[in-house]
């Protein structure tokens, strides 16, 4: 060590007393070890000189009252002089207030010079201000530059403009930091033309807004609206915001002019950064002109038009009906991607079309439609039974009369299959889901026809407690022959018909008992199934608080996941305003699996014990990014925190983003993930994921 700081030193040639230091660490040498040495200040004390020997070095200069950026320089084959900038230092000092339980030992400052401040003003960097008690104080380069102040773990603040000078320090005064996110961007204006003189520039606002959630209740819609922040951005169109943690669209409006509405998704004790700037622009106009302007029972036409991010989130809905003419104008529009669908009704939709609204457009929308008569029969005989014939673009009801006759208007005007129907009677009880179900046409000009036969084997039984008596108000559920259906036991008894040959799986629940897993029946095709008896045991509860660093998070949603190929997965729900969650489970379990999804935090999927006491459930605000890529097997199962999940449904349960057969989990807990070809293990592709990195999982070899 003092061999290598004898050789740096006589490298050194002093020019001034008054000594530059030189922090320099030779990175392509085995020992990597950091030396300090004196360099020569300059006489304009514009920078310091060092003679290095060959060799890759890192090169951070410290001078009283100066600053300098660090510096890597490679020196090639001999001895060579290397002149480092420095440039003139003032001090930054302040207060800061945090929040209890806080003790923070520093602060980090950003500081970006202004536009057009010339080659004499130091680049932006980074430093580190060590904080005594409350205050902190450290030098920065003399100038006129933005500041971002940060402290891990709480959300950040910002100053513009501030201008430091040699001669005095720069006071910020009190700096509040409190927990949260935050978001920083500019806005820019579309057009020369758009863009109004200073004088009449109207104030730029910027709204964020919490992102629409396919599962949100009322309360959590309240909650949502209370979260809604604003803030203006400053004359050279920047803006910072402070939010909660979770997924928020925003937007930036100035007068008449509006922005698209990019999604974006703030962690917790983080500052997320709009990649690109908002651009302001007139809005857009839609006409739109449908053909036929009515439905052929002369019934108006409903449309919906859908602001979509790029992953075709919903982020805003218009809705109309139309008048008789089909035509339709809608001003005001942001520009960006949008879905127009347009249907009988505001449930359903004839029509879609993805638009894309980056200037005025006039569309035509031509919708084809046919009414279609047919039967449905049971065992042979007529069935009094609500159809509802359901597809990617259309939901239509219709009842069969008591001779199994029915007549529907749906959108399509050829002979072909329909995706799905679903029926439903209740004497005898039938619940029964036809996919593909074939659409005929006996000549050029009669209408389609469609004649479902459905076979007459049917289920009986009676759902009962330990003691063998019957209990009331009763739900079934059947499940089997690539079907699945719920019957209510009013008084204990049920039946369910309509039924194909195979073997059926069945559970029963009431209020506060359920069966202990399923119980398996196999109907014959000459012979009638003796009535099954399900008994229903005491239930209990699994129950808990989904929490994080900052306290409970309301914004999650939780699903309990089935422990089997076949079994009954809960659909994710939200938790309550205070985190809480509550899931009820049959007797005898012993744990169950979960999936958790909090906007701003990373997803789990873990296995947890089935016990009295409350469940505490923490997010982390940093995970990795978990690719699984199942190709098109639908045998896999992801495995994690001792519980497992088919591959395929990450997008449902852990809000992954498909891309073809490729899922995409942007935030996921570290850890250990396995792709397998069974939920006991079997043969799978491993990786470990550490926060802030990426694993892919590819398809294991088959068998």
């Amino acid at each position: 060590m003092l061999r290598t700081l004898a050789l740096l030193a006589a490298l050194v040639q002093l020019r001034l007393e008054a000594p530059a230091l030189i922090e320099a660490r030779r990175l392509d040498s085995a020992e990597g070890k950091m030396v300090t040495v004196t360099a020569a200040v300059t006489p304009d004390g514009a920078a310091a000189e060092v003679e290095l020997e060959p060799g890759l070095w890192e090169l951070t200069p410290r001078a009283s009252g100066w600053w300098a950026p660090p510096s890597v320089v490679r020196i090639e084959a001999s001895t060579a002089t290397v002149a480092l900038p420095l440039f003139p230092a003032g001090i930054l000092r302040g207060t800061v207030e945090v929040p209890a339980g806080s003790s923070p030992r520093e602060l980090t400052v950003h500081f970006q010079p202004l536009p057009g401040a010339g080659p004499a003003t130091a680049p932006g960097g980074v430093l580190t201000c060590p904080i005594e008690g409350r205050t902190f104080a450290c030098e920065l380069p003399a100038g006129r530059f933005d500041l971002a102040l940060r402290i891990q773990g709480l959300a950040s603040l910002h100053r513009w403009e501030q201008t430091l000078a040699t001669a005095r320090p720069l006071d910020l005064g009190r700096l509040r930091f409190e927990r949260g996110a935050s978001l920083t961007g500019k806005v820019v204006f579309e057009e020369r033309r758009d863009r109004p003189k200073p004088a009449e520039q109207p104030k730029v606002t910027i709204e964020l807004t919490p992102a629409s959630l396919t599962m949100m209740t009322d309360d959590a819609r309240h909650r949502a609206a209370v979260r809604r922040v604003v803030a203006t951005a400053n004359a050279r169109g920047l803006f910072h915001l402070n939010a909660p943690p979770g997924r928020y669209v925003v937007q930036a409006r100035a007068g008449a002019l509006l922005s698209d509405a990019p999604e974006v998704t703030l962690l917790d004790g983080r500052e997320a950064q709009l990649r690109q700037p908002l651009v302001l622009a007139r809005p857009r106009t839609l006409t739109l002109q449908v053909t036929p302007p009515v439905d052929l029972t002369g019934k108006p036409w409903s449309v919906r038009l859908q602001k979509l991010d790029r992953f075709n989130v919903l982020l805003s809905e218009v809705t109309a009906t139309l008048p008789e003419t089909g035509r339709w104008v809608r001003e005001a529009i942001a520009p960006g991607g949008y879905r127009l669908e347009i249907g009988r009704s505001p449930d359903d939709s004839w029509y879609t079309e993805t638009l894309d609204l980056t200037t005025d457009v006039d569309h035509h929308a031509r919708i084809r439609s046919s009414f279609v008569h047919g039967t449905i029969t049971l065992g042979g005989k007529p069935l009094e039974a609500q159809l509802t014939f359901t597809s990617d673009r259309a939901w239509v009801p219709v009842v069969s009369d008591a001779n199994g006759e029915f007549r529907v208007l749906l959108p399509f005007a050829a002979e072909g299959t329909w995706p799905v129907v679903k029926i439903v009677a209740l004497q005898p009880a039938v619940q029964r889901t036809l996919n593909d179900v074939r659409v005929v046409r006996d000549s050029d000009d009669a209408l389609p026809r469609i004649e479902i036969e459905l076979p007459g084997k049917s289920l009986r039984g009676v759902v009962v407690n330990r003691e063998g008596e019957p209990q009331p108000h009763a739900l079934v559920h059947v499940e089997g022959s690539g079907d699945f259906a719920e019957f209510e036991a009013e008084h204990g008894a049920f039946e369910a018909a309509g039924l194909l040959p195979g073997t059926y799986a069945l559970r029963a629940f009431t209020r506060d008992a359920e069966t202990e897993g399923f119980v398996e029946v196999t109907l014959e095709d000459d012979t009638e199934a003796a009535p099954v008896q399900l008994v229903v045991l005491p239930s209990t509860r699994v129950h808990g608080t989904i929490m994080s660093a900052a306290g409970p998070v309301s914004g999650a949603a939780i699903a309990m996941l089935p422990r089997e190929n076949r079994g009954i997965a809960g659909s994710p729900r939200p938790v309550e305003a205070d985190g809480s969650f509550d899931f009820r489970v049959s007797a005898g379990t012993a744990d169950v699996f979960l999936s958790v999804v909090a906007p701003g935090y990373a997803w789990r999927l873990l296995r947890v014990p089935v016990q009295r006491e409350p469940l505490p459930v923490a997010m982390e605000s940093l995970g990795g990014t978990l690719v699984v890529e199942p190709g098109d097997r639908r045998d896999l199962w992801l495995l994690h925190g001792g519980a497992f999940l088919a591959a395929r449904g990450l997008g449902y349960f852990a809000g992954a983003t498909a891309e073809g057969t490729r899922f995409v989990v942007d935030s996921a807990e570290s850890g250990e993930y396995a792709l397998c070809d069974a939920p006991s293990g079997g043969r799978c592709s491993r990786g470990v994921l550490a926060r802030g990195g990426t694993v892919v999982l590819k398809a294991p070899e088959e068998r």
